[in-house]
């Protein structure tokens, strides 16, 4: 009998981030051409609705730096640092 889900995150969590980063490279690359483009388009659809609401003045925009830092600060507490 495989792995469950649950027992597959726990063993990925447990890896380096440099391996990680490799295993999530690995199972992105799986995903067929026609779910990449399905993905592709609902991410710039996403583009132009956000770029929409900004535009509108009902979106607030932050330098890249301050989301990145919390953004990093979330994922450490979520995923501490090995």
């Amino acid at each position: 009998m495989g792995m469950t889900l649950d027992q597959i995150r726990a063993a990925a969590r447990e890896l380096s981030a440099e391996d990680r980063e490799i295993l999530l490279y690995d199972l992105a690359s799986d995903v067929s051409p026609v779910e990449q483009e399905r993905i592709e388009r609902l991410w710039i659809e996403e583009i132009h609705r956000r770029e929409q609401l900004r535009k509108d003045g009902l979106l607030q925009s932050r330098p890249v730096e301050d989301a990145l830092a919390d953004l990093e600060a979330r994922l450490n507490e979520k995923y501490p640092p090995q």
